[in-house]
């Protein structure tokens, strides 16, 4: 027991998530509060509207950063591209310059061939190297042994920001508002149609009216003809959107574990 105590920064961790780490139905994915002005994502998740057209609007203008600086990154690799031709076709013209006037010589490589060539052996460097190896691990704060600085390459930044929670795009027109029906004595989300607080059942919203319902509601009073329950109106089935259910610590409601990887001794 003692040594696995020591080791207990060591080996991946599981946790067991109780009723409070689980989000409740009705509240924001953003602020964890009670969803004010509620809408929902095409992916189920709701939030207030002012959480999420402010993420919106952020993340937007940090694309708007990130491709300015894609664009300068392109134009600067274009120049870069364009002084290298350049380079390469004057070292071109000058090679058949010097060619034509056959006054041509070997480069530093063929003489360092030729030499070694003579004296029938090469030099060995490896010790040397190695030892430059041994001085960066030993004298690491010398100058010399600074590693160097690499620019950072940067990549084609997203046409939109990604939802929160599921990372899909997502644009202000994607948003679906809903029309939460609230117990005023506990602040419960109830279904429109039963009255019944919802928890960690499925549910569904019919976009066409923004009514929350229970499903096992929707497939018996709405489905079959097609006719929201509440108002009266016809939806489609392309209306329809499952929300993401809630959880509690029990099992069966969903995940309830947490795993942090570490290193384990080997």
């Amino acid at each position: 027991y003692g040594e696995r105590a020591k080791l207990k920064d060591y080996g991946t961790e599981t946790c067991r998530l109780t009723t409070d780490s689980q989000h409740k139905f009705g509240r924001c994915q953003i602020s964890l509060d009670i969803a004010t002005d509620p809408v929902a994502t095409p992916s189920g998740h709701v939030y207030s509207r002012e959480a999420i057209v402010d993420y919106l609007l952020t993340k937007n203008r940090e694309l708007k950063r990130q491709r300015v600086d894609f664009e300068a990154q392109l134009n600067e690799e274009k120049q870069k591209s364009s002084q290298e031709a350049s380079i390469e076709e004057q070292r071109q013209r000058n090679l058949f310059v010097r060619k034509s006037e056959g006054t041509i010589q070997k480069d530093q490589d063929q003489h360092a061939s030729a030499f070694d060539s003579k004296i029938g052996k090469k030099i060995d460097i490896e010790s040397r190297d190695t030892k430059k190896e041994s001085l960066k691990r030993t004298s690491y704060w010398l100058s010399q042994n600074a590693p160097d600085h690499v620019k950072e390459t940067l990549v084609a930044p997203p046409a939109r920001p990604p939802s929160p929670m599921s990372g899909q795009p997502l644009r202000l027109k994607d948003l679906i508002s809903l029309d939460f029906k609230v117990d005023e004595k506990d602040g419960q989300i109830l279904c429109a149609v039963s009255g019944n607080a919802l928890t960690t059942q499925e549910v569904v919203v019919i976009k066409k009216t923004r009514q929350v319902m229970l499903k096992e509601m929707f497939e018996k009073m709405a489905k079959p003809s097609m006719t929201c329950p509440v108002t009266g109106k016809r939806f489609k089935e392309k209306d329809v959107l499952e929300l993401k259910k809630a959880a509690t610590g029990y099992a069966a409601s969903g995940k309830v574990q947490a795993k942090k990887y570490r290193h384990t001794l080997t």
